[in-house]
């Protein structure tokens, strides 16, 4: 029974509640976090870690701040378990003696080394700044693994008889306020090992692709335990599927096969230095790493290029680069006319504080910082001084950006900086418009402004406005209206100034659906203040829209209508006609009704009769489309057959659900469930697993094995019998007389009390790890 000591809980998919423990503070590159059911999520700063979640960094690095006042610093390609080796609550760190460790004898402390590998002529007094030579092990050490004093362990209860037995947890310590004192009673010899063997629980990690995992033992043992409490050390691993396995340097090397990303494993076999042996297997989630992404951002809009500076431009244009490389960054290379310049992972990180220039042809680009997190390389842009060659059209930079992954891939983009003339430049103007869009109190739709405000003139100002070159044409889907006057009001003014109102009612707008652009394009001409003249056109689009297919009634909330399975012939209690239950829904169909469909079958036809075959048959039962009158669709069901309810967590109940389909007559169409709850009515029996611990703060209990148990749709329940008086499992050697741990009373109506006898023999003779069941 896990404790709680003010933790906060979250319950994970496949697992039991699980303690938040900690808080990441830091992450650096993929850090992901696998929990005991091997479900796989990626932290970021601010997440919550889970007690027994296994932490991983591959190619990254993660600071997490525990609850109690510790904190854990993992860096590259290490695996750290979080149990309670790793994190141990405040409260009781806190009540641990200060002299915890001491209780630990040198001659124990140099046999758990030997037990771990180490060479006995090397175990020699470790110096305050760490192990000779090892270059200090303070605070100044390099990165720090924090393991919190851990002072007693716990254990998953097993249950006992159904509802009938109690599981009795005896796992903590026995309390000794005087340690120097020793106890009252004598104190049994060591145990001899009787040959139990260890359990090796099965793992599962995660690698990326091409990427080999190394593996702590410790990781892999964490979950593995042996009855009589001995060290354990892996001795061999074995059996890889989809990649290879073997021992290096004292760690599990998990290496996948080339190119390979999916599911692998391997297994491997523990010993408990007693001739105890067991094996388990580590499945392997092998990720794929993508090709790196290099894609050099647009800051020009619908202009050519990717920015744009003006020649002799006394400020430079600043813009970004995105870099994704889900192999983690190697170098990125920059190539131009003029040369080209690499840059590591390590310098992209520093040019914050060392930016990096590359010269091109009519400029320099400065790199100018990179930003681990999001991948955004900036830059700034500056065009070298004085006037630049355009006797033969624009001018513009070209640059190649290559980005290689830690895998050897490599992405590629190439983007480029447009030097403009100081002559005038006409930009096109864009306005897009939508059918039915309109804004929140407008009562139509359309737009105003002046072609000039964006256009560029150059080193000669003011600009003005020329013309307009002509009224304007229309460009339209096939078939559609290409009569401007059809979509709106075109005003065009003398000084540039324009306005649209789009004739949003009218049946050409109307007919737009989704995907439909009408285009109204007119041309005109400015000039800069020494006459140099430039012309571009004025574009209005006119985007279409789905008028909209709806289905109400139908939430996907809940089920729609409830049958019981008690209901049926061979049921507890037989109904034919509350077998059967009716409804409706309604459907909207503003383009035309074209037609209702259940699953794959048409029930509705397209002029709103019933098809001839209008009832759909599931393996419970039956779905019948009674009518349909003005959007709203009438149905029956009937129950045939009872449900293979699944077990766990008191599930009573399953859904029979059917596929609704409405089309209109062009083509849009919406889907929604219609929903039938089966009820079963079977009552379900849940243990009961109650504990109290040796020297415990509680050592009484008393409840009823009723009180969660479900009785489906048959209330009231009640209690039949207890089967048996119970029996005891205790470890080898210890008393499995019930009456030596305590007091069992079993009542009639399912209620039960038990009081341990902390004081006996048999309770004291209990130490940590022993669990008694009863």
């Amino acid at each position: 029974m896990a404790r709680q000591s003010g933790v906060s809980t979250q319950t994970i998919k496949g697992s039991a509640t699980a303690q938040g423990i900690g808080t990441v503070k830091a992450v650096t590159g993929e850090v992901t976090a696998v929990d005991s059911a091997g479900v796989v999520r990626q932290l970021k700063a601010g997440d919550t870690v889970f007690q027994n979640e296994t932490i991983q960094t591959q190619d990254g690095s993660v600071s997490i701040a525990f609850q109690n006042g510790q904190h854990l610093d993992l860096g590259r390609n290490s695996s750290m378990l979080l149990d309670f080796d790793v994190f141990k609550p405040a409260d009781e760190l806190a009540a641990a003696p200060a002299d915890r460790a001491a209780e630990v004898s040198d001659a124990e402390k140099i046999q758990q080394l030997i037990a771990q590998g180490v060479d006995p002529t090397q175990i020699t007094e470790a110096t305050a700044a760490g192990p000779t030579g090892a270059g200090g092990g303070g605070d100044d050490g390099g990165g720090s693994i924090v393991v919190v004093a851990f002072n007693d362990t716990q254990r998953t209860l097993s249950s006992g008889f159904d509802t009938g037995g109690i599981n009795v947890n005896l796992l903590d310590p026995i309390a000794n306020s005087d340690p120097g004192t020793p106890p009252a009673v004598n104190q049994p010899p060591d145990a001899v090992d009787d040959g139990t063997i260890p359990d090796a629980i099965n793992d599962a990690l995660i690698t990326r692709e091409n990427t080999p995992l190394t593996i702590d033992p410790a990781v892999l043992l964490a979950n593995d335990t042996d009855p009589e409490g001995d060290p354990l050390t892996i001795i061999s691993v074995q059996g890889a599927v989809n990649g290879t396995v073997a021992l290096i340097d004292g760690k599990v090397v998990f290496t996948p096969d080339e190119g390979f990303n999916g599911s692998g494993s391997f297994t491997y076999t523990i010993t408990d230095g007693k001739g105890g042996v067991d094996t388990a297997t580590v499945k392997i989630g092998v990720t794929p790493v993508d090709p790196p992404v290099v894609d050099f951002l647009d800051s020009n809009g619908e202009a050519a290029g990717n920015n744009t500076i003006v020649e002799n431009a006394q400020a430079g244009v600043t813009g970004n680069i995105l870099l994704q490389a889900d192999g983690g960054i190697a170098s990125v290379t920059l190539t131009g006319s003029e040369g080209s310049i690499t840059l590591t992972l390590a310098q992209l990180l520093n040019l914050g504080g060392s930016p990096a220039e590359f010269v091109t042809e009519h400029g320099t680009l400065i790199l100018t910082g990179f930003d681990s997190q999001t991948g955004t390389l900036s830059y700034e842009f500056v065009v070298n001084p004085g006037g630049q060659d355009h006797s033969n059209g624009a001018l513009s930079d070209s640059i190649s950006i290559s980005l290689t992954d830690q895998l050897g891939q490599t992405g590629t983009d190439t983007g480029s900086i447009n030097i403009l003339d100081t002559v005038p430049q006409a930009i096109d103007d864009a306005v897009k418009l939508s059918e039915d869009g309109y804004g929140e109190e407008s009562e139509s739709i359309g737009a105003s402004g002046n072609v000039l405000d964006n256009d560029l003139n150059g080193a000669d100002d003011p600009k003005s406005f020329i013309s307009w070159n002509g009224s304007g044409t229309v460009v339209a889907p096939a078939g559609l209206s290409t009569v401007l006057a059809d979509y709106g009001t075109l005003q065009l003014n003398a000084n540039g100034s324009y306005s649209f109102v789009l004739a949003n009612d009218s049946a050409a707008v109307q007919r737009l659906t989704t995907g439909d652009t009408v285009t109204l394009t007119v041309g005109y001409t400015m000039q800069d203040a020494d006459g140099d003249p430039s012309s571009a056109q004025l574009v209005i689009s006119i985007q279409g829209a789905n008028d909209g297919v709806s289905i109400t009634g139908l939430s996907g909330e809940g089920a729609e209508e409830t049958v019981y399975e008690a209901n049926l012939a061979d049921g507890r209690s037989p109904d034919a006609g509350a077998l059967t239950q009716t409804g409706s829904f309604s459907v909207s169909t503003p383009d035309g009704f074209a037609g209702l469909w259940i699953g794959s079958k048409q029930v509705v036809n397209a002029d709103g009769t019933l098809a001839t075959d209008h009832s759909v048959s599931s393996a419970l039962g039956t779905l019948t489309v009674t009518g349909y009158s003005n959007g709203t669709v009438s149905y029956s069901y009937t129950l045939v057959n009872d449900a293979n309810h699944p077990t766990g967590d008191g599930s009573n109940s399953m859904l029979d659900s059917f596929a609704v389909k409405v089309m209109d007559r062009d083509g849009d169409s919406q889907t929604a469930s219609l929903d039938v709850k089966v009820v079963d009515d079977l009552p379900q029996a849940v243990n009961d697993t109650p504990s109290v611990r040796e020297d415990g703060a509680t050592q009484s209990l008393s409840a009823s094995v009723l009180s969660n148990d479900l009785n489906g749709a048959d209330d009231p329940k009640s209690f039949v019998s207890w089967d048996g008086s119970g029996t005891v499992v205790a470890p080898a050697g210890l008393s499995t007389v019930l009456t030596d741990y305590g007091t069992l009373q079993l009542n009639a109506n399912g209620s039960y009390s038990f009081v341990l006898a902390n004081d006996s023999a048999a309770v004291q003779r209990l130490t940590t790890g022993d669990t008694v069941t009863l």
